[in-house]
């Protein structure tokens, strides 16, 4: 690059018309804002690889002006540009992310298959903003389908490796609310990190009396996250029947103290009797 290089304003529109990607990107190192956002414009209207990674690299940029632009030339490129913005997905600076993120859920014809497949391979921190992502996605898809297909995606995903990001998932499929993803929250009650577990006991508190089931039979797990979790879930949900009430009496001979405990108040929140209450009589039978 010459001296002058970042001094003088290239003539960006004549560059595009040549479609001179290698002049754009140097535009891009130029120090008026005005100057970069330009070519970002410029490098948006072509198109193409290097084009597109470097607007996502202009997402970095401390000048907003700069940014947006870049934010707009992506959305401009759409399904082009959504594996370089899955990745950005993972950038250290978070503002990067949101940016990218914020792009991301716009991008046409599928925002929702966009971020699932961020939510199935993305790096770091990525699948954690995707799924924040959808949990804000949801309450636009009006369509069945789709919500099936984004419900199937985040049930799959409440496996990751990543405590942030089964948290952030369990999170989302609160939002929903969908009954079909019950079984698989109360079996996750069972997980080693306390936060993925508030945020699973929470969507099933969302989803409602749908969950009641699955909590009685969690109530013989083998984890005492699970059982724990199940006894405190059914004291709130407010389900008074004779299947809630045998799991949790089942659960005051419990090997926990903490199960046990738990058991007990939640049949008297649920004003359920704590001991089997007796056989009725049988009437004599006349001679």
């Amino acid at each position: 690059m010459g001296l002058l290089d970042g001094l003088l304003p290239p003539n960006v529109e004549r560059l595009r018309e040549r479609g001179d990607v290698d002049g754009l990107l140097r535009a891009l190192a130029h120090q008026r804002a005005e100057v970069r956002a330009s070519a970002v414009a410029a490098l948006a209207a072509i198109g193409g690889e290097q084009a597109v990674a470097a607007m996502v690299a202009a997402l970095a940029d401390p000048e907003e002006q700069v940014a947006k632009a870049a934010m707009t030339g992506l959305r401009q490129l759409g399904g082009a540009a959504a594996g370089a913005l899955g990745e950005a997905l993972s950038h250290e600076q978070t503002g990067v992310a949101e940016r990218a993120l914020e792009v991301l859920m716009t991008l046409e014809p599928s925002p929702a298959a966009a971020l699932l497949e961020v939510l199935r391979g993305g790096k770091g921190a990525a699948r954690e903003h995707a799924a924040h992502g959808l949990e804000q996605l949801v309450p636009t898809l009006a369509e069945e389908r789709s919500r099936e297909v984004v419900v199937r995606g985040l049930l799959a995903a409440l496996a990751d490796k990543q405590p942030s990001a089964r948290t952030a998932v369990a999170t989302a499929l609160g939002t929903l609310a969908d009954p079909r993803s019950a079984k698989a929250l109360v079996a996750q009650l069972r997980d080693g990190d306390a936060g993925t577990r508030a945020a699973c006991a929470e969507a099933l508190q969302r989803i409602g009396p749908p969950a009641v089931p699955h909590l009685v039979d969690a109530l013989a797990n083998k984890n005492a996250n699970a059982r724990a979790g199940a006894a405190r879930l059914l004291a709130t949900l407010g389900v008074a029947t004779e299947e809630v009430a045998e799991g949790l009496r089942g659960a005051l001979n419990d090997r926990e103290a903490e199960v046990q405990t738990l058991a007990r108040e939640a049949l008297r929140t649920l004003g359920l009797p704590v001991e089997r209450p007796p056989e009725p009589a049988e009437e004599p039978t006349e001679t």
